[in-house]
């Protein structure tokens, strides 16, 4: 459940099946970032074009799914981008990830919220750019 609370996933669930539109405009922007209106709308436009049901099952997967047990069998180069301040997964969750994931580099950005390809494509791509070329 990432940074969550067992309260706060069946919170966020809660809300999400008895109204998707509330939920959208609740959680767009903490995703996102307030600072990118262009990059929270489109994302609420693309969250509201799917199917209310379809969104609380994907919502569901990704809550309750711990593939920490896998982390040790990755083989190959990895690359984590961690936003600096991101609502949904703490710092100590990409340090974690870091620490278990053999051979991993963990890059910081300074983006506010969960999805910094919208809210810094800028800090995004400066990251990747040091990644493959470094």
């Amino acid at each position: 459940s990432g940074g969550f609370e067992r309260v706060d996933v069946d919170g966020i669930l809660g809300t999400m099946a008895a109204n998707s539109q509330a939920w959208v405009a609740g959680f767009a922007p903490a995703a996102v970032g307030a600072g990118a209106p262009r990059a929270v709308d489109e994302f609420s436009a693309g969250l509201l074009a799917m199917r209310p049901d379809v969104t609380l099952r994907i919502a569901r997967t990704i809550f309750e799914s711990d593939v920490r047990a896998l982390l040790p069998m990755l083989r190959v180069p990895t690359a984590l981008i961690h936003s600096r301040e991101d609502i949904a997964v703490p710092a100590t969750v990409g340090r974690y990830l870091h620490e278990h994931i053999a051979g991993s580099e963990l890059f910081w950005i300074d983006a506010v919220g969960h999805l910094p390809h919208l809210s810094a494509p800028g800090a995004v791509g400066t990251a990747l750019r040091g990644i493959l070329n470094g």
